[in-house]
């Protein structure tokens, strides 16, 4: 899934103007299946561009095809109202997996096509 999103990002014409719109993209797997983000950044002078708003969806996209969930861990750099707002209308939802050094997380459960 990680080869995949990073080969359709080198094709993205941004990225070839500029590799570094998109800073500290950190993929990961939990375990095998499960994809995690670990961070994302768009450079400040591309924000309001649509770039964090078409990462996510491919990155989505991608899971939804693999039937793998997307985390993504909840810090304090992420902990502003408008980060938070914009994830859950992207179809994260909390889950805190309680005390600790990590969480609360939010989670975006694949999506499947609907058989009518």
């Amino acid at each position: 899934m990680i080869e995949e999103f990073e080969a359709w990002l080198k094709e993205q014409p941004w990225h070839a103007e500029n590799p570094y719109v998109v800073q500290g993209l950190r993929l990961s797997y939990v375990e095998p299946g499960d994809l995690f983000l670990e961070s994302i950044n768009v450079h400040p002078g591309t924000r309001k561009k649509g770039i964090a708003r078409a990462v996510m969806a491919k990155l989505m996209a991608i899971a939804d095809a693999h039937g793998a969930p997307l985390t993504l861990e909840v810090d304090e750099t992420s902990r502003s109202r408008w980060i938070l707002d914009w994830y859950l209308r992207l179809g994260f939802e909390y889950h805190d997996i309680g005390s600790g050094d990590y969480g609360p997380y939010l989670i975006r459960t694949p999506k499947t096509p609907s058989i009518i």
